[in-house]
């Protein structure tokens, strides 16, 4: 787990650096390499973890489209 998310994350400040070349927007890049590592270690952290990450995801993303639908 450990492996992947430090993948991801140098993948995600690589786009970050080469911004100009491959004309993705940093902010983009960041958020994206935030979301993917966050989301990597809820499903791959023990057991204790995942379940109460998931329920914060759950009620982010529920604020997150009531928001939307106003």
């Amino acid at each position: 787990m450990v492996l992947l998310v430090i993948l991801v994350f140098v993948l995600g400040y690589l786009t970050i650096a080469f911004e100009h070349v491959i004309n993705i927007n940093k902010a983009t890049s960041a958020i994206v390499t935030g979301i993917s590592c966050w989301i990597i270690y809820a499903f791959t952290a023990d057991g204790s973890v995942a379940p109460h990450l998931l329920h914060h995801l759950w009620q982010v993303a529920r604020s997150f489209c009531f928001c939307l639908l106003l």
